[in-house]
């Protein structure tokens, strides 16, 4: 199921868009494993030459579940999830994707983080982004990228992560 859905995606953003839709409701329905959407994914992540629409199913995802309240109107509320289990989450997908693709990697963690400003919520689980989540997140994609933190938040622009 979760290679077919990955393979729809193949159309164009919009079909990634709605390939990680039906994704994120299968996982948080709990009819699909998180686990399982991860190791499909990651299959795909780690391939020399990744989909575009691949990553883009992987931003969608991660705008997907994130952690919000009830009454967000997107990202996922669940007892027992929270911003510490998105980020092992993200993480674990970051790092399947091979060495020669790590700017891919950056573009969809970057394109998820737009998708979620553009949808800012009043009812977030706890602020989003405290300064301990920021520089983990910061961290990582210095880390993953090999840039200093002024060419981080230049490639970051206009994100604001505050």
């Amino acid at each position: 199921c979760v290679h077919q859905l990955l393979d729809l995606s193949a159309g164009g953003n919009d079909e990634a868009a709605t390939s990680a839709l039906a994704l994120a409701h299968l996982s948080r329905g709990h009819r699909i494993k998180i686990k399982i959407v991860e190791e499909v994914l990651a299959e795909n992540l780690g391939l020399a030459v990744v989909r575009e629409e691949v990553q883009e199913v992987m931003s969608w995802l991660l705008f997907h579940w994130f952690p919000q309240g009830k009454t967000a109107g997107w990202g996922w509320w669940r007892v027992g999830w929270s911003w510490n289990e998105w980020w092992k989450s993200a993480d674990r997908l970051l790092s399947a994707f091979s060495p020669a693709n790590r700017l891919g990697a950056f573009k969809s963690m970057k394109a998820a983080l737009e998708k979620m400003q553009d949808k800012p919520s009043q009812s977030f689980q706890g602020q989003p982004w405290t300064p301990e989540r920021r520089d983990l997140l910061l961290t990582r994609l210095r880390s993953l990228m090999g840039w200093n933190e002024e060419k981080l938040k230049e490639e970051l622009s206009p994100l604001d992560l505050s």
